[in-house]
């Protein structure tokens, strides 16, 4: 009650959001599918409405059909509506871009709808299958217009007749069965080709590059065998690479009752390596992760101190390397002929990672004192991080030590370290030895902070 009056209550009936129309580019048509499904009676109702820059009725078109699922109802209203307007106006479709998912129970021609896609010019493809049955992609390879195309889960074979996509200028491969020879041949049958993905592409052993243009390659690759190289890049042009390898759980442990057998096979994963960084002179970054494993512990001993001169890495600014071990004189050694192949190195990114310890090759005592400072430390290196470091870790500290002592012109290295549940003080003390330790380059900033906590200690 208020002022001798009862107030009513008041309610507030929102009103229903208005439809809007975005009209296209200007001098280009746009065109709006709807197929809305009843699935009582199984039927796609389909219409399809194409529209100038003024959104002006250019044409109409309505159709009836079935289907069994919405996603067979959306790809139907796709297929008969493009079709329609291709065959009555086909200078005024284009499709720039289509993400399309995959499944077994929708019974789509993908020849035909591959064809369509070509007829409207598709740029960007994302074809994912969470299917079962085999599915052809044979017609895919002929849509000339593609510049941008992502492939999951898929079987990929070229038809014989597959000459090239001229194009594309993006790939990428995540969980595809493809063998090393067809994916060869579709990588050099993309010449505009500049990004390259491939990420745990089964049936993959030995990966054979020729992109004249390709500017980044990110290679992903879970080892379900012995081995898994890449033993050739022609790409002139090639200035990021980021390389990861992981050994299935599956086949871990007989990793080292194969090597005898390996040794016999006269397979040497140094003399690939080498042989595969010679062609990288252009490269600017590299990001380098993998396990133990991809050396052998006797080839690893015959490692040169760097690449020949005249091969050296001289363009490479930034150097990352993931799942580093202090402990693992095969890993250390890797590092090192890294670092003394890049001259010019201006960013170093190290993560600390224990792996297990029947790979490990011990470190020799006084193992840094013995080393020749790189190169880049001289004149070049500026910026060190630093990921997740035992303080605990007598090799990783003096791996650290060795930095300071001989960067220069360091100007800044962020170290964090794993925290543990010991006694605080023993952490303590480490960390204001480094604060204390000599440095080449007295005015840098050296930043120590803890980052995750290390657990079972």
């Amino acid at each position: 009650m208020e002022g001798g009056k009862e107030s009513s209550p008041t309610s507030t009936v929102s009103p229903l959001p208005q439809a809007t129309w975005a009209p296209p580019r200007i001098a280009t048509h746009k065109l709006n599918i709807d197929g809305p499904f009843n699935r009582t009676i199984g039927t796609v109702g389909i219409e399809g409405i194409l529209r100038n820059d003024k959104g002006n009725l250019v044409q109409a078109s309505t159709d009836r059909t079935v289907a069994n699922s919405t996603l067979e109802a959306e790809m139907q209203a796709f297929l008969r509506i493009s079709t329609h307007f291709i065959s009555s106006s086909p200078t005024c479709l284009r499709l720039p871009s289509c993400d399309v998912p995959i499944f077994d129970d929708c019974p789509i021609d993908l020849d035909k709808f591959f064809i369509l896609l070509d007829k409207l010019r598709i740029q960007h493809l994302l074809l994912s299958y969470f299917g079962t049955d085999p599915k052809s992609l044979s017609s895919l390879f002929f849509c000339n217009s593609l510049k941008k195309l992502a492939i999951l889960f898929f079987t990929v074979s070229l038809p014989s007749q597959f000459n090239q996509l001229a194009n594309l200028q993006a790939l990428e491969l995540t969980a595809v069965t493809v063998t090393s020879t067809q994916l060869e041949m579709l990588v050099s049958g993309c010449p505009k080709l500049e990004n390259l993905t491939i990420c745990q592409c089964l049936d993959l052993s030995d990966l054979r590059i020729h992109a004249p243009n390709l500017l980044l390659l990110d290679i992903y690759v879970e080892e379900n065998e012995r081995r898994f190289r890449v033993s050739l890049i022609k790409a002139p042009r090639l200035k990021h690479v980021v390389v990861s390898y992981q050994l299935n759980k599956n086949v871990l442990f007989d990793f080292l009752d194969e090597e005898d057998e390996e040794d016999k096979n006269e397979i040497d994963e140094v003399v690939n390596l080498i042989k595969l960084l010679m062609n990288l002179d252009n490269l600017e970054s590299f990001s380098f992760r993998c396990g133990p494993h991809l050396f052998k512990s006797k080839s690893i001993m015959h490692l040169l101190d760097s690449l020949p001169c005249g091969c050296q890495l001289v363009h490479l600014k930034k150097l990352l390397f993931m799942k580093m071990n202090f402990d693992d004189a095969s890993m250390v050694s890797t590092m090192l002929f890294l670092l003394r192949s890049c001259p010019n190195l201006e960013q170093l990114s190290l993560k600390y990672e224990c792996s297990d310890t029947s790979f490990n090759i011990p470190i020799e005592t006084k193992y840094w004192e013995k080393q020749k400072p790189p190169e880049c430390l001289k004149s070049h290196l500026m910026t060190i991080q630093m990921e997740d470091i035992r303080l605990s870790s007598k090799n990783g500290i003096d791996f650290v030590k060795f930095l300071l002592l001989n960067a220069h012109v360091l100007v800044r290295m962020r170290f964090l370290y794993l925290k543990s549940f010991r006694d605080q003080s023993e952490e303590d003390i480490v960390v204001n030895e480094l604060l204390l330790f000599n440095r080449a380059s007295q005015n840098a900033l050296l930043e120590i902070k803890p980052g995750r906590r290390l657990y079972g200690f």
